[in-house]
């Protein structure tokens, strides 16, 4: 029931973001809506397409890697389903994760069950390091932007910015030496303190810990696959998402003034949108694209967000279809 309630919380907070938004903004956004050319939402969604297939492919490869037996058909529809999830679980995408990892462990004997879902793991890991990565390069090439982009809606007074741009690079750089540190994992073994502990905890664990081990040095012996990987998602999965808002402004017939802006705004928008605060991230999102769009003197700035969350949804709601696939084996 704390879950149901929770949830609905976050719903609650997503409308209230959106119903801001639309409410100090009323009339431009009143008049995009009646110019808006709908035909460009069909580009926009087959990109979002383009990029969960190539997520189904990214993790198809890292199972490969380890030798768990998938068949591409079956990444690609657990993928797919897991972007449903994320839409109508409480999480966001951590919670198309989990349900992910339900439906791959349906039916297998227990312990079959962890290296497939540790998979899943080390491919959100992949996504996040590419998304972190990529966010400290445009963070520093757009950084006159970021510098004059008002989060007084949030709460962050303007003279703060330098401090909170500061504080969003550290941040980042932290997520990308937590992913270093979990593939360095043989290096730190040797240190006899923790080797004692991991001895212990995995005891107690009943030699989970060591699956885990075990797991991570498979990975880690792949790791031209990993790095390969983790390049091509910076591209096929995070700045791909800079062409949907460009399909978005050329439906609102306006002019872009800045690509860079685009993407900046579109990939610290997606970080914001990890908080759990809302479902999806949508909200928090929307209004942190906002800002920064606003920032860098786009016109119809608090349509273009709204817009970008409607071909998530309608992306993201089309992939459930792969619930009536019946050629997955049947404990997925």
């Amino acid at each position: 029931m704390k879950k149901i309630w929770g949830f609905i919380i976050k719903i609650a907070i997503a409308v209230l973001i959106l119903s801001y938004l639309i409410h100090i903004h009323y009339d431009s956004f009143a008049q995009g809506i009646r110019n808006f050319n709908a035909f460009f939402l069909i580009p926009a969604v087959l990109l979002l397409y383009f990029e969960m297939t190539f997520c189904a492919v990214r993790w198809y490869a890292l199972l490969k890697a380890v030798n768990i037996k998938l068949t591409f058909r079956e990444a690609l529809a657990l993928t797919m389903r897991g972007y449903f999830c994320s839409l109508i679980l409480p999480g966001g995408a951590i919670g198309g994760d989990v349900a992910k990892i339900g439906m791959i462990a349906h039916g297998m004997n227990k312990g079959q069950r962890f290296e497939p879902s540790f998979s899943i793991l080390i491919d959100r890991i992949v996504g996040m390091a590419a998304l972190f990565g990529i966010a400290i390069v445009l963070t520093l090439a757009d950084f006159k932007t970021l510098l004059k982009t008002d989060f007084s809606a949030i709460g962050i007074p303007n003279e703060c910015n330098i401090y909170i741009i500061i504080l969003f690079i550290l941040l980042c750089l932290a997520g990308i030496a937590a992913a270093m540190i979990l593939f360095a994992w043989k290096y730190i073994e040797k240190i006899h303190l923790f080797k004692l502990l991991f001895e212990k905890a995995d005891k107690i664990s009943h030699g989970l810990l060591n699956r885990m081990r075990l797991a991570i040095s498979a990975y880690t012996n792949s790791w031209k696959i990993l790095l390969g990987y983790t390049a091509a998602s910076v591209f096929f999965v995070h700045l791909i998402q800079m062409p949907v808002l460009v399909c978005i402004c050329f439906g609102l017939g306006m002019e872009i003034p800045s690509c860079l802006t685009l993407a900046t705004a579109i990939i610290i928008g997606n970080i914001a949108g990890l908080i759990p605060l809302t479902p999806g991230g949508i909200g928090l999102r929307d209004i942190t694209v906002f800002a920064i769009l606003q920032a860098g003197n786009f016109s119809n700035a608090t349509l273009i967000p709204l817009l970008m969350s409607l071909t998530l949804i309608i992306s993201n709601l089309s992939a459930g279809l792969f619930f009536f696939d019946r050629g997955i084996q049947k404990e997925a």
